[in-house]
């Protein structure tokens, strides 16, 4: 396996530091309440096309699936869940659950890695 520039990857990040931050915002702005997160899976397929993706779909249980090239080794990445603090643990992931969205996206910033290594 190759070495990784990390400093080239936080350059990416930095230089791309705006979109990735709209693009967060954007997802944890649409409404996505009792799993209904289709949207969000089409917001993130649009961002995919855009960066390049050679195909995107949903796979059988509503999972967003991207392919790139066709070589022989096959990755995958996932997050199936992301939870965001601070927040008031009693009413976690509930619908009385709120966090500001400056946190949300303070929080998510780091999230911006798996972008910057797919550009």
């Amino acid at each position: 396996m190759p070495d990784i520039d990390i400093s080239a990857i936080q350059s990416d990040v930095q230089q791309h530091s705006d979109d990735i931050i709209t693009f967060l915002r954007e997802i944890c702005a649409i409404p996505s309440m009792d799993s209904q997160i289709g949207p969000v899976g089409e917001r993130v397929q649009a961002e995919m096309r855009g960066l390049g993706f050679d195909t995107v779909w949903f796979d059988s249980m509503g999972n967003t699936v991207g392919k790139i090239g066709n070589g022989d080794r096959v990755i995958v990445y996932d997050i199936p869940n992301i939870g965001f603090a601070p927040g008031d643990e009693v009413t976690a992931h509930t619908v009385l659950d709120s966090v500001p969205l400056a946190d949300v996206v303070k929080s998510t910033e780091f999230y911006a890695l798996p972008l910057a290594l797919i550009k």
